[in-house]
């Protein structure tokens, strides 16, 4: 996707932890940046999202995608990882977040007398720079 000054948008993956997990579509044809407090070589960035200042300038991004990232955090810190978002967003740029929906899960174990000891949704492993 193009702006009005021909630039190609960017959007940033906070979290991603692997570039095998893809972005929605329509992010196609934007330049997408991966960050991850992880060590990982395929990230692009390593920065933890609290405070991503050392690796990211103010308004920078046009988006902000995050999947499955901010239910990991402490909620005094939310407010940090939403500040820092707004740092480095372009006026008028987006946040995309998804998070787990606690209520249907909840609902899947009463309604359907779900074993409370199996797992309803079970994240990828954290890969190694080893």
């Amino acid at each position: 996707m193009q702006n009005d000054s021909n630039q190609c948008k960017k959007v940033l993956n906070v979290g991603a932890g692997s570039k095998q997990i893809k972005m929605p579509k329509h992010y196609n044809g934007w330049d997408q940046i991966y960050v991850d407090a992880n060590q990982n070589p395929e990230m692009d960035l390593i920065a933890d999202a609290r405070d991503m200042k050392k690796v990211i300038p103010d308004n920078s991004f046009d988006a902000v995608f995050t999947s499955h990232v901010l239910e990991h955090f402490f909620l005094s810190d939310v407010s940090l990882v939403s500040k820092e978002f707004y740092r480095i967003l372009k006026p008028d740029g987006m946040v995309e977040t998804h998070v787990p929906d606690f209520y249907t899960c909840v609902k899947k174990v009463i309604n359907e007398d779900y074993p409370i000891d199996k797992p309803l949704y079970q994240s990828l492993p954290v890969l190694s720079a080893h």
